[in-house]
């Protein structure tokens, strides 16, 4: 899928190629990741309604994109009740308001979805899959994790069944559905108030729960760039999304760290210790003792974490010099 999006704000004008089941954006704070996610959802609406009002009925229209941001959890007190659409022109101008009052959006999905006892049951094994955690009562508020995940699971359902009369279908059906259901969902920040462990397969159940769909995620967590094989990721800069070629399933998450996000792996002073031990080790350099025994022991003494992490390196280094 080809994406352009206009120039707006501190986002330039660009097309992007959407490719895969999963894409990822990061980048420092404020540097445009929720302006693009919206710009992206705003361009999958009017590809449906071009397609609707050209008659191009597809799976690409099976269900509307829909952006979810994640730094809202709390759903409100208000009763209401969900509104129903009557086409996917419908639904699409509620998106585009429903944020201005999300609380009472996620109120009225919730009233309406869990009168289904299998609805809350997916949700539950969803909640129970990534957290390792068994919830039985949702008018009890959990964490702000664990209420994320449920409102996420929550909006997912929502737009696959945007229009599907639940007294009028069954858990088979439901299950087809969750299944089949094609959508994009752009989820802002995926892994706010989220543990690195639940972290490292988040991606996973959601593409396991929701196969059809794609997802755009942003993010600032390194090892949600790591963990899910089929990924497309970029980084966001100077208002312009760069593609990552590079192959990060499971890569180091100090090199991650340093290469991806700018986070020094070692101190400079260590850095350069290390870089002349591996010279004396590998490189067979001829060592100085004095200056061994001096990088070694500044170290020990001053880092000793990392003095434990290359310890094979420097008692080799030792070793080489005579000490």
């Amino acid at each position: 899928m080809k994406i352009s999006l206009p120039k707006q704000g501190m986002i330039n004008e660009q097309e992007i190629e959407l490719s895969g089941d999963v894409t990822i954006i990061y980048g420092l704070n404020n540097c445009g990741k929720t302006s693009v996610l919206k710009l992206m959802d705003r361009f999958l609406d009017r590809q449906t309604i071009m397609k609707l009002f050209h008659n191009e009925i597809g799976e690409c229209l099976n269900a509307p994109s829909l952006y979810i941001p994640t730094n809202r959890v709390t759903r409100s007190i208000r009763l209401t009740e969900m509104k129903e659409f009557e086409d996917l022109e419908g639904i699409i101008n509620y998106k585009q308001e429903l944020y201005t009052e999300y609380d009472l959006h996620l109120k009225g999905i919730y009233d309406y979805l869990l009168k289904w006892e299998y609805v809350k049951t997916f949700i539950k094994n969803a909640v129970d899959k990534i957290f390792n955690v068994t919830i039985s009562d949702f008018n009890v508020r959990y964490s702000d994790g664990i209420e994320d995940i449920i409102n996420i699971y929550a909006n997912i359902i929502w737009i696959l069944t945007w229009n599907i009369d639940f007294s009028q279908t069954n858990e088979k059906r439901f299950q087809w559905l969750m299944s089949n259901g094609t959508s994009y969902i752009l989820i802002d920040e995926i892994e706010m108030f989220l543990h690195v462990s639940v972290q490292s397969n988040l991606i996973e159940s959601l593409t396991q729960d929701f196969p059809a769909c794609k997802f755009v995620f942003s993010t600032h967590s390194p090892l949600l760039l790591t963990r899910y094989k089929n990924t497309h990721i970029f980084y966001m800069e100077d208002g312009m999304l760069h593609s990552v070629c590079d192959d990060l399933y499971f890569k180091d998450l100090d090199t991650i760290y340093e290469s991806y996000f700018k986070v020094r792996e070692l101190p400079d002073e260590v850095g350069e210790a290390i870089r002349y031990l591996g010279e004396i080790v590998l490189c067979q350099q001829e060592p100085d003792k004095v200056e061994v025994e001096a990088v070694t022991s500044k170290i020990q003494n001053k880092y000793p974490n990392l003095y434990r992490k290359y310890n094979t390196l420097i008692i080799k280094a030792k070793d080489i010099a005579g000490l």
